[in-house]
């Protein structure tokens, strides 16, 4: 915890005190015992694990990895226990995230609520924009910034790059240009999900900007809701994700098939 003038004009120090409750940790102390608490850390072990820092799949620009780090930690491990080995954490991480503790679970819900009550209130927004400007352009950028608004209200930041694509720029699967022109008749996508204390919601909708489908529109979107409804039909315990893509690529190949837009056997 470097009290230093750069990190307080910019607001990113804490003291001891703070940085233990804002991270839940056991101990805080100053970047100066790094290398000590590392010693005494690994001291008496035979193995030690660590999540190497290129291996992760995803990184974010708040939340980036950091091989520096990672290298230090191994040189400090190798310096002063050479006879100790040094191996890949990762799949014991990935492993304990599978389980959730209550804890978790109550974040991931206030993630998921407040992700509703954003995509609520997008929805809402843009009819009644269109409504009352109706000569001033409505763009999906603007849309994305009250996704965004509505979770930093509610103490939440968003936990990836939302997508916001209207007529033809929502049949793209990961446009994030966010600029097409929301014009009325037009359908939106939207996938955003909040982060509430590092735990992210994903939710994607389809939704009509004037609040009514045209009959080919309600077509489509009911083939889609019975897909996902056909995955929480069988969403317990045991099953996995392949299970829940095999079946909702069964009934969106059925669906398109009954509209004439597949055609051929099963």
């Amino acid at each position: 915890v470097p009290p230093d003038r750069s990190s307080i004009v910019w607001g990113e120090w804490l003291d001891q005190g703070r940085a233990r409750e804002s991270f839940g940790a056991d101990a805080v102390t100053e970047q100066r015992n790094f290398s000590r608490c590392i010693r005494r850390a690994v001291e008496g072990s035979e193995h030690v694990f660590l999540a190497p820092a290129g291996s992760y799949k995803w990184k974010t620009i708040d939340n980036p990895a950091n091989p520096e780090l990672e290298e230090r930690v191994r040189e400090i491990i190798t310096r002063n226990s050479p006879r100790l080995e040094i191996e890949d954490g990762l799949p014991f991480i990935e492993e304990l995230r599978l389980v959730k503790t209550p804890y978790e679970i109550a974040l991931l819900t206030r993630a998921a609520e407040i992700t509703v009550s954003s995509h609520i209130r997008a929805m809402s927004y843009c009819r009644e924009r269109l409504l009352s400007c109706g000569e001033r352009p409505l763009y999906a950028g603007e849309l994305q910034a009250i996704l965004e608004g509505e979770m930093a209200a509610a103490r939440a930041t968003s936990g990836y790059r939302p997508i916001v694509g209207a007529g033809e720029r929502g049949c793209f699967v990961q446009d994030f240009s966010n600029t097409a022109e929301v014009r009325p008749g037009d359908l939106v996508l939207v996938d955003a999900g909040a982060r509430f204390n590092y735990y992210t919601a994903d939710v994607t909708r389809t939704w009509p900007v004037s609040g009514h489908f045209s009959p080919e529109q309600r077509l489509i979107y009911d083939v889609v809701l019975r897909g996902m409804e056909a995955c929480e039909s069988i969403l317990r315990p045991g099953a996995t994700l392949g299970d829940l893509e095999v079946k909702v690529g069964e009934v969106l190949t059925i669906g398109q098939r009954e509209l004439g837009i597949l055609k051929g056997s099963l």
